[in-house]
C-alpha cells in the first residue's frame, strides 16, 4: 500500500528528524508542513532530506498556523489537498511532530491492507457546553482563540474577558449559529487516518465546510469529525474497536491539568507496550530534550519488529 504522512510542526526540529527517520519506508510519502513563523534555514530543510534514503519527501506550502484558529483547518486542507495532488495514496495519515509509530511499517501496512475502506477517526462524548460554544457563538478574530499560545499575561486575560462578552451577548440574544446549519456536532482528536476516497470526499466540500467553522474557535477537534458524522457514505466506514467504538488508533494521555497531552517518559515504555498490543498505532507525544531514552526505546522497539 501507499502512504501519505502529513506532519503539521512547528519548530520541533529534533523530533521531526525522529519521525522521519521512523517513517523512512518504500511507498511511503511525506509531506511536512513547518508553520511559517519558524525559522527554518536551507540547512534544517537539507538535514530532514539527509534523514530519508527510501521515502519521498515533500515540504508543504507554508503558511501561519495558530493553536485553535480557522488557519489551522486550512492548514489541514492545504496539506490534504497537496499530498492527493501528488498521489493518490491509499491512506493518509495526519500526524503531528512530536508522533511516533508504536509499530513496525510492515505491520502497519498490513493493518491498512486488512481493514481497507475503514476511516480512523476518534469521536467523543461532548459532556462540556464549551465544546459547543465552539461553534454556536460567532467568534470575531477566529485565530486569536488560543490564550493558551499566547505568553503575555495581560494578554491572555484581555482574550478570556473578550471571548466571554461573546458567549455572555450570543446567550443574552439566543443566537446559535450552528444550529442553523442542521448538522450534527461531531468531536474528536484532529489526529486521524483517512483513506483516497475520504479526502477526494471532503476535499469537494471544503468550500461548504469552511463556511460552516468559519467563526468557530478550536474547531480543528469538530471540523472533519461533523463533516463524516453527517455524510452517511462516510458514516457508515468508520473503523470501530472490538467494543464498537470508532477510533483513530492514536494512544495520547492527556494531563487534565494542563487539557494538554503528557510527554512520554522513559517509565512509560511499558505503557506504550500495552498499547500497543491493544491495538494502538501511533503515539504522542514525544519530547528528545525531556526524555531521549523513551524516544531510543520506541524507535528500537519498532526496527527490531521490522524484521520478524
Amino acid at each position: 500500500m501507499k502512504h501519505a504522512y502529513l506532519i503539521m510542526a512547528a519548530n520541533e526540529f529534533e523530533e521531526i528528524l525522529v519521525l522521519l527517520k521512523a517513517l523512512d519506508y518504500e511507498d511511503n510519502a511525506i509531506f511536512l508542513h513547518i508553520d511559517k513563523k519558524a525559522a527554518l534555514s536551507p540547512l534544517q530543510l537539507e538535514r530532514f532530506k539527509q534523514r530519508l534514503s527510501k521515502a519521498d519527501f515533500y515540504l508543504a506550502p507554508r503558511r501561519k498556523v495558530s493553536w485553535g484558529g480557522r488557519d489551522m483547518l486550512e492548514c489541514e486542507f492545504s496539506l490534504f489537498s497537496f499530498a492527493r495532488s501528488v498521489g493518490p495514496f491509499d491512506y493518509y495519515h495526519l500526524l503531528s511532530g512530536k508522533d511516533l509509530p508504536l509499530l513496525s511499517h510492515k505491520r502497519i501496512n498490513e493493518f491498512f491492507e486488512k481493514n481497507k475502506g475503514r476511516e480512523f477517526v476518534e469521536y467523543k462524548q461532548i459532556r462540556e457546553k464549551e465544546v459547543y460554544q465552539r461553534v454556536q457563538v460567532w467568534h470575531a478574530f477566529p485565530n486569536v482563540s488560543a490564550y493558551r499560545s499566547v505568553k503575555s499575561a495581560p494578554l491572555k486575560l484581555m482574550i478570556r474577558a473578550y471571548r466571554k462578552l461573546e458567549r455572555t451577548l450570543a446567550k443574552a440574544l439566543k443566537l446559535d449559529f450552528f444550529k442553523n446549519t442542521g448538522l450534527k456536532l461531531g468531536f474528536g482528536s484532529q489526529w486521524l487516518s483517512l483513506d483516497d476516497f475520504a479526502v477526494e470526499r471532503i476535499l469537494k466540500k471544503e468550500k461548504s465546510i469552511m463556511k460552516v467553522f468559519k467563526h468557530a474557535i478550536v474547531a480543528d477537534e469538530l471540523f472533519l469529525q461533523t463533516f463524516i458524522l453527517n455524510d452517511e457514505v462516510l458514516k457508515k466506514r468508520l473503523y470501530r474497536d472490538e467494543k464498537g467504538r470508532p477510533g483513530n488508533l492514536r494512544f495520547i494521555k492527556i494531563d487534565e491539568r494542563k487539557s494538554s497531552p503528557c510527554v512520554w517518559e522513559i517509565s512509560d515504555l511499558e505503557t506504550l507496550k500495552k498499547a500497543r498490543n491493544e491495538g494502538y498505532l501511533f503515539s504522542r507525544k514525544f519530547d528528545v530534550a525531556e526524555d531521549d531514552e523513551i524516544v531510543s526505546s520506541v524507535l528500537k522497539m519498532t526496527a527490531e519488529e521490522e524484521y520478524f
